[in-house]
Formats: structure tokens, C-alpha cells, sequence
């Protein structure tokens, strides 16, 4: 799913599937442009993207976030009641060198 934006640009966008062997939805990804953000894009998205897992079947819809995200992601997802289910660390180093 794309919104588009009123210039015709496009201001965020969403996506939702279901893995063949899935009995629950997943969201991924959703962002929204810089400029149209903290204007419910992202959430109108959203709740389509859940509306039309539910319509295709789908009890449960799931997705990952980085938790430290300075976006305000998670509190995007905990607002239309997403709730936390697991942790996770991710760690990396550079052998670049």
C-alpha cells in the first residue's frame, strides 16, 4: 500500500502477507516521508494493512521493530495495540579492517 500525497509524491507506505504455510499476517515494511510524518499516514496504513489481513482470514497480525528506533515506531505500533511478545539483541562487528 502507497499513500500519496496531495503533490502527487508519495508519502508513506505499508505492506502486509501471509507466508504460505502462516496462519497469522505480518506487517512489513511501513514508512512514512519525512514532512508527512506525525500526521496519521503511517497509522491510516496500518490499519488498512491489518483490515485486509483480517479480511483474508487472519486472527493475528505480527511485525518486527527496532526497539531503540528514534522514529517513534514503537510507539506507533503500541497505539493501534500491538503489544511487546519477544526481545531480541542484534549484535555486529566491522572485519573490514
Amino acid at each position: 500500500m502507497v499513500a500519496i500525497a496531495p503533490d502527487g509524491t508519495w508519502a508513506g507506505f505499508c505492506d502486509g502477507y501471509i507466508p504460505k504455510d502462516g496462519n497469522q499476517g505480518w506487517i512489513n515494511p511501513v514508512g512514512t516521508r519525512r514532512g508527512y510524518r506525525k500526521q496519521g499516514v503511517a497509522r491510516s496504513m496500518l490499519q488498512a494493512v491489518m483490515q485486509q489481513l483480517k479480511t483474508e482470514g487472519m486472527e493475528t497480525a505480527m511485525l518486527y521493530v527496532d526497539a531503540e528506533n528514534p522514529s517513534g515506531a514503537r510507539r506507533l505500533y503500541e497505539s493501534v495495540g500491538f503489544q511487546t511478545t519477544h526481545t531480541q539483541i542484534a549484535y555486529v562487528k566491522d572485519i573490514a579492517e
